[in-house]
């Protein structure tokens, strides 16, 4: 529990967070949001996921027995027969954070904050924070929208500002959910930014 706080705020232990291990530790830290996220929303809706796929069994069976499925598989082509099969057991890929990883995220959030807005001294621990953001995205793809929903609105833009050259378009545009107002906005207001700075950063 108390690993990450002391190689971010113990100055004898901080020296130690270079790479390779800084970046290690990054993913390490992704891994283990994502698998606690996925272990407790399995065991909180596994019996739900259950009723859900007896009540879906039966439900095809009343609207197309056996027989007619059967000859829907041997009049149509197969990948037809298997979308008609499977199409109604999708479930979404981001489902929301549980307690107590959502409150623990929040916190972990706002010390990476404190951290980010000293871009007048950019440290290994920046260096940390940024790699940290990115695994999120690239471990995470579809599930890192509600591991990053708790992330404050200055985290980022502090990040831009101190570590332009790291940031891409595309690492921008999968830390918000652009589906929603604020998401475009804050995609939108970072984008601008990275652009001033890197333009800034060439003359």
């Amino acid at each position: 529990q108390q690993v990450l706080p002391q190689y971010l705020h113990n100055k004898l232990q901080s020296e130690d967070l270079i790479e390779p291990q800084s970046s290690a530790l990054a993913k390490l830290c992704a891994y283990c949001i994502f698998a606690t996220s996925i272990s407790s929303g399995s065991s909180n809706s596994k019996s739900l996921k259950r009723s859900r796929h007896q009540m879906e069994a039966e439900d095809l069976e009343e609207l197309c027995p056996a027989s007619k499925i059967l000859r829907l598989d041997s009049s149509s082509s197969p990948d037809a027969a298997l979308m008609f099969l499977t199409s109604g057991n999708k479930e979404s890929s981001s489902p929301p954070l549980q307690e107590p990883l959502s409150s623990a995220l929040k916190e972990v959030f706002k010390a990476l904050s404190v951290i980010a807005e000293r871009t007048a001294h950019v440290s290994q621990q920046t260096h940390f924070v940024f790699r940290l953001l990115e695994y999120i995205v690239r471990c995470g793809k579809d599930r890192a929208r509600p591991v990053l929903q708790g992330m404050p609105n200055t985290l980022v833009p502090c990040l831009v500002r101190a570590l332009p050259d790291l940031f891409t378009t595309d690492l921008i545009l999968r830390l918000y959910d652009i589906s929603t107002k604020n998401g475009r906005f804050a995609t939108a207001r970072d984008l601008c930014l990275l652009r001033n700075m890197k333009m800034r950063n060439s003359t």
